[in-house]
């Protein structure tokens, strides 16, 4: 069980951050949470997966306020995610990766946004880099929604700074654990969406977000092969039917035409195209259980 407060009961907010060596952000989130204005109650989960304890001790010593939960190994985002979601009974729950600087308003505007709009049940912000630069999501492109001044519905919202409406976690469930990495917060919000819940954004609340943090210390090969692996649950999940096969045997195409092209351009300029040869391959590597199945992809 997790240690929820003094009082033994689970704040109005819980806040949760998943850990991976990310300490020298983790201190910047921490201290910006520390300083933002919130008239509700809230307490603040981080979630470490597998850090170094020496390096964790000098900021569990100046956040006493916090409480941590250790996983002895990586045990992936959603499923670090997890172990609070499925037991916090809050009203909100706000979801930010340890790479996240908030403004000292970004949760309040939050909570007022979320009580305002009762059919939300999913809210993200704007994000931007440390130079003010909008961060570009996958489905940037799309047309949006407004339903409000402050708030606008949008087909998906980056996992990074996210904010969850407790009732609709309980009833509509967790996050998928089998996505260690990427894509988790689309299928959640494809699911939600799905359950006639609204997601939506706040354009004009900006919080910095660094990127990419949490799997800096990950190699390449790593890397691609977790973002394809989650393409092929997300596609096989929420797509399904032909759509799900056409959208998975298009992602195959690419890794192979990929490959192909970067191979033989690898020949020529080695510096230039090993990071994509690298690439395209951990891509294959991930389809390989797939390959030779009859059934549907997952």
């Amino acid at each position: 069980m997790i240690d929820k407060s003094s009082s033994g009961l689970w704040p109005f907010l819980s806040i949760i951050i998943v850990n991976f060596h990310s300490e020298e952000f983790l201190w910047g989130c921490l201290n910006s949470i520390r300083e933002s204005k919130v008239d509700m109650t809230y307490g603040v989960y981080v979630v470490d997966n597998g850090s170094d304890p020496d390096r964790m001790r000098p900021i569990q010593e100046a956040f006493h306020d916090v409480v941590w939960i250790e996983n002895p190994e990586n045990t992936g985002y959603a499923a670090a995610n997890n172990l609070v979601l499925s037991e916090t009974t809050s009203t909100y729950v706000l979801l930010l990766n340890p790479d996240i600087v908030l403004d000292e308003s970004s949760i309040q505007l939050m909570l007022q946004c979320m009580e305002s709009h009762s059919e939300v049940g999913i809210l993200g912000c704007r994000l931007v880099y440390p130079d003010g630069i909008v961060q570009q999501g996958p489905f940037e492109s799309f047309p949006y929604h407004p339903m409000g001044v402050e708030c606008m519905e949008w087909p998906s919202v980056i996992g990074a700074c996210m904010m969850l409406r407790g009732s609709v976690v309980r009833k509509c469930g967790v996050m998928d654990d089998r996505i260690f990495l990427f894509n988790e917060d689309v299928e959640l919000c494809h699911r939600y969406r799905l359950a006639g819940w609204k997601t939506g954004i706040m354009p004009d609340n900006r919080v910095i977000h660094y990127g990419g943090s949490s799997y800096s210390s990950l190699d390449y090969t790593s890397i691609e092969r977790q973002r394809a692996l989650s393409y092929l649950i997300y596609c096989g999940k929420c797509l399904g039917g032909a759509k799900g096969a056409w959208k998975s045997a298009k992602y195959l195409g690419k890794a192979l035409s990929g490959l192909i092209w970067h191979t033989a351009a690898y020949v020529a300029n080695r510096e230039k195209h090993q990071r994509k040869q690298c690439m395209y391959r951990a891509r294959l590597e991930a389809f390989r259980p797939y390959l030779f199945r009859r059934r549907r992809v997952l």
